[in-house]
């Protein structure tokens, strides 16, 4: 798993202008557009394309690409 690849897939659940808001350290519930609709496709996302799902509670706790990207590394590796 790349976390680059991760990165992208996230950013695209953003609106244009804050797609190049989404790095791999910072919030990026903190971007303008990120809203609930954003959270659940994200959640989508890693469900379907990297096979991991995030309960909502944990997934509450993970602001950063890379907080997700350990998270679901985790789950992969049990």
């Amino acid at each position: 798993m790349d976390i680059n690849k991760l990165r992208e897939d996230i950013a695209l659940q953003f609106m244009d202008e804050d797609q190049a808001g989404v790095k791999i350290e910072n919030d990026f519930r903190s971007l303008e557009t990120y809203d609930s609709l954003t959270g659940m496709a994200i959640l989508t996302i890693i469900q379907d394309e990297y096979g991991v799902e995030i309960p909502v509670d944990e997934y509450r706790k993970l602001s950063s690409v890379r907080a997700l990207f350990d998270y679901i590394q985790s789950k992969k590796n049990e």
